[in-house]
């Protein structure tokens, strides 16, 4: 994986691959060697009794790509029911991973 080190000024594009770090031009950019890219994850959540089939949603946090592939799994089984309020967590702490859902849009009976 390709990134841009943030550590100190310079800025080096470093490849991370297998724990090992190549590119950077001093010792801190040796932190990235644990480093696993993380971003909000977005996805749909099937809903009931409604004309609209589906839900958009987002993770109240960034997740790694282990964290999203656990989410769509468990988030299969999930199904939601209207009214739904925009921007507001619809699915709690999902499978006990700690991990909240908020609904994209508002979804009236």
């Amino acid at each position: 994986m390709e990134v841009v080190c943030k550590n100190c000024p310079v800025g080096c594009h470093l490849v991370v691959k297998d724990g090992e770090v190549y590119g950077n031009k001093c010792a801190r950019g040796l932190s990235y060697k644990n480093y696993e890219e993380k971003s909000v994850f977005y996805t749909q959540v099937n809903l009931v009794n409604s004309s609209k089939g589906h839900l958009s949603v987002k993770s109240d946090r960034e997740l790694t790509e282990a964290e999203k592939e656990e989410c769509k799994e468990l988030l299969k089984s999930i199904t939601l029911e209207p009214p739904i309020v925009a921007n507001k967590v619809v699915i709690e702490n999902l499978g006990n991973t700690g991990i909240n859902f908020i609904s994209q849009r508002k979804i009236s009976n």
